[in-house]
């Protein structure tokens, strides 16, 4: 059985780093054969953001995507959330949304972490990526953990990350605890890395810590990236051992086969 495609983390033009008409999203994902998708727009308080990009989205958003729920009734699920960077120091204070995936763009200093290096990633400041990834999981009042490791997206080659389990490990206790699912996000597949993050090794540790709730997520900003990467990161989902991933409807997690 054909595993259904879902992808639960899309950019539109009302993230102020993507131009992609949501009309096209949808078309382009109809296309390809997902049943279901998710715009998750970025929501940033940081003032460093602020100051970069302005204001997030609010109320044109959420219509916008209300419209288009109606309009592909019946032809797709279309989900309205954000992705709420550094949660845990700027907190979600809007509507309440179908989905909010919460990520770590940046350190503790607001070194962002997320995009293509300007200056080498320092030991301290991964360090620093996990425990903010710790004090985010722990903090919770999201349904994802966004893309975990986003920082190897720019690497030729996957770094060692034995020193940095015992705190992966607290974060996957955080996440499984409060039944908080950890995304597959395959932008690194378009990335000089080429794999899914977090990478094998990274999920196979949330699996043997007992994890299981599991989202996919494209992180496409474009509409030619949606669908890239999706099957290199099921079968990165299986290498692990997982057989099935998830869904969210009505506030509750669905199961579906891998």
């Amino acid at each position: 059985m054909r595993s259904p495609l879902i992808d639960y983390h899309l950019h539109s033009q009302f993230s102020a780093d993507s131009k992609a008409d949501p009309v096209q999203i949808i078309e382009r994902a109809l296309e390809i054969g997902y049943s279901e998708i998710a715009f998750t727009e970025h929501y940033d308080k940081n003032p460093v953001d602020v100051q970069a990009y302005g204001e997030p989205p609010h109320a044109s958003y959420k219509t916008k995507i209300q419209e288009l729920k109606a309009v592909y009734e019946g032809r797709i699920t279309i989900l309205c959330g954000f992705e709420v960077g550094e949660m845990h120091r700027f907190p979600y204070r809007g509507e309440v949304m179908d989905l909010l995936i919460g990520s770590i763009h940046r350190t503790s200093e607001d070194q962002n972490l997320s995009d293509v290096p300007r200056f080498p990633f320092t030991e301290k400041m991964i360090d620093d990526y996990y425990e903010e990834n710790l004090t985010l999981a722990e903090t919770g009042g999201f349904d994802i953990l966004g893309h975990l490791g986003i920082y190897m997206r720019y690497d030729k080659e996957i770094p060692d990350i034995t020193a940095r389990k015992p705190v992966m490990e607290k974060i996957f206790q955080a996440l499984i605890r409060q039944e908080i699912a950890l995304e597959i996000n395959f932008s690194g597949v378009r990335k000089t890395l080429g794999a899914a993050i977090p990478v094998l090794q990274i999920l196979c540790l949330y699996r043997q810590c007992g994890g299981k709730l599991l989202t996919f997520g494209s992180d496409a900003h474009v509409t030619q990236d949606i669908g890239v990467g999706h099957a290199q990161a099921f079968d990165t989902a299986r290498e692990c051992g997982f057989t099935r991933f998830h869904s969210k409807d009505k506030g509750m997690w669905q199961e579906h086969s891998l």
